[in-house]
């Protein structure tokens, strides 16, 4: 879904977040909103987000900075009457970190002290030299080893950690490669 702004200019000027009448596909004529502009009233909203099938944005045609402020259409009002789009469809990050697990034992701060132990080793980044597909075969291989390592219960090393290391830069490596992201 997309949002359009309610006040759309007349002309072929920039909306306020710097997306052009042409980027949305829009007609030179304005678009035929409410007459209120009373945003607190959910059947003005509803209006609006009914545009969106009829206005689709055309990602092809880029903006100067790159960035798009991308809309849902739907908005989670809060009692104090601040508005933001919904988390629907987003990644959730903060479902990365378990409650009730210290800081020390989350995952997450497992695989960092795994990355920083690394950079102590090697230097900073360097897994992301890697460049081919004899590192892509070494990272699956690293990969399988640490969770097979893991299954059998071994605790010489965090080989949980391991194993989200090699599928990160193994993924990351073929993003590179595939497309030309070095």
């Amino acid at each position: 879904m997309s949002y359009l702004n309610p006040f759309v200019p007349e002309d072929d000027a920039e909306y306020s977040w710097g997306v052009s009448r042409e980027q949305w596909n829009l007609d030179p004529d304005p678009l035929e909103l409410p007459e209120t502009n009373d945003l607190s009233d959910d059947a003005v909203w509803d209006e609006y987000v009914e545009l969106e099938e009829e206005y689709e944005f055309d990602e092809s045609l880029s903006l100067p900075h790159g960035f798009v402020t991308k809309d849902s259409g739907v908005r989670s009002v809060r009692p104090s009457g601040y508005q933001r789009d919904t988390q629907q469809g987003k990644p959730r990050f903060d479902l990365l970190l378990p409650q009730g697990v210290p800081y020390s034992d989350q995952f997450l701060t497992r695989w960092a002290n795994l990355l920083a132990r690394g950079a102590d080793k090697y230097s900073e980044r360097n897994w992301e030299q890697a460049s081919d597909q004899e590192d892509l075969d070494r990272f699956q291989s690293s990969a399988f080893r640490h969770l097979m390592q893991w299954m059998s219960g071994e605790l010489d090393e965090d080989h949980a950690a391991a194993v989200a290391y090699n599928l990160m830069a193994y993924e990351t490596t073929k993003y590179k490669m595939t497309k030309g992201g070095n």
